[in-house]
């Protein structure tokens, strides 16, 4: 199975490199849990959580569906 993934970091935080901490350590402990993938919905303006996903060792897969990206991430077992 797979499932939705979100998160926020507090804005005086931005940039420290903590959004792709966090996802990693999701990516880690979801496998540990038998996930096969993650799911997120973003906007395009968001271009820093985009490149979150980017970083985040996982294929990234996205669909621009009404105006928002959905995106697929599935770990490679």
């Amino acid at each position: 199975p797979y499932a939705d993934v979100a998160f926020v970091v507090d804005e005086n935080y931005q940039g420290l490199g903590i959004a792709t901490y966090m996802f990693r350590t999701l990516i880690r402990l979801a496998k540990e849990r038998g996930l096969q993938g993650f799911t997120a919905d973003v906007l395009p303006a968001n271009k820093e959580m985009m490149r979150v996903f980017q970083k985040g060792e996982v294929e990234v897969k996205a669909a621009l569906e009404y105006g928002v990206y959905h995106l697929t991430m599935p770990f490679k077992i």
